[in-house]
């Protein structure tokens, strides 16, 4: 069957809604799983999503042909333009900004599992070395990271350069541990720095949206933001704030075990910071 043409439809999801009668049973459940998961398929992989709509990649493959996408990279960016262009006219009738910051609050505070976050800080308590990777906007939540743990006497440090990830996922060893930043937990270069880390007998942490992204299943803790990954819209300072709420559980559960030192320590820093004032 020949691809689909339908000239007159501009809204991907509309399109696909018109050539469902037409297309096979595969092809059927492909169009369905991204109907309900439109908000998650831009960051799915082809294996990702012929096992999630248990079909085969081909029939994958097949459905983005017949609705006019050569490949599935096309077919994901249509959807998240779409998708962006109708929660964006949706967010501004009904979501003031005021609303989405605390959405993003909420939500994340509902994804917290204590236990995770326990275990997490054991893995902290008995590394020699911590490490914040971080790309991009993530980056920047990364050293928010840093600045938190070295303040509580945690030998910490960031980074959040490709390059330099590998090269310290190289060098360590057991006594190491990486907390990776990912909304989509799927950005090949960190993938691999976690990889190597993983392969070094180091412990890693992802602070993520996705609990099925690579990054995600290599992990030895998975600790889930709310704040989704958007190919159109990226660095939406919602992504921080979800990220570092998740960070923020991490440094209080730490302060509790060490609440003595802790608070030993912040007096020094404050002692030391009010002195460069006026």
């Amino acid at each position: 069957m020949s691809d689909i043409q339908h000239p007159e439809i501009n809204n991907i999801f509309n399109k696909i809604n018109s050539v469902i009668p037409v297309i096979t049973k595969s092809e059927k459940k492909v169009a369905q799983l991204v109907l309900e998961e439109r908000e998650n398929i831009t960051n799915m992989t082809i294996l990702d999503i012929s096992q999630a709509a248990q079909v085969s990649e081909a029939s994958v493959i097949r459905f983005c042909n017949k609705i006019g996408f050569k490949r599935l990279i096309d077919f994901k960016i249509q959807i998240a333009k779409d998708a962006s262009s109708k929660d964006g006219q949706s967010t501004s009738q009904s979501l003031t900004q005021e609303d989405e910051f605390l959405n993003v609050i909420k939500n994340t505070a509902s994804l917290i599992n204590p236990s995770k976050i326990k275990e997490a800080v054991d893995m902290i308590e008995e590394s020699e070395q911590l490490f914040f990777y971080g790309i991009a906007a993530s980056g920047i939540s990364a050293r928010v990271g840093e600045d938190c743990f070295q303040r509580m006497g945690i030998n910490a440090s960031v980074v959040t350069e490709d390059h330099f990830q590998i090269l310290k996922s190289a060098r360590m060893s057991e006594k190491d541990m990486v907390i990776v930043l990912s909304l989509s937990g799927n950005t090949k270069d960190i993938y691999e720095a976690c990889v190597l880390a993983k392969k070094n007998k180091a412990k890693v942490v992802a602070i993520t949206s996705y609990p099925n992204s690579h990054i995600a299943r290599i992990a030895d803790v998975v600790l889930l933001t709310s704040a989704k990954e958007d190919l159109i819209d990226g660095g939406k300072i919602t992504g921080y704030v979800s990220q570092l709420y998740v960070i923020e559980e991490l440094k209080r559960e730490y302060a509790l075990r060490h609440s003595e030192n802790v608070s030993r320590l912040k007096e020094l820093i404050g002692t030391s910071i009010i002195s460069k004032k006026f």
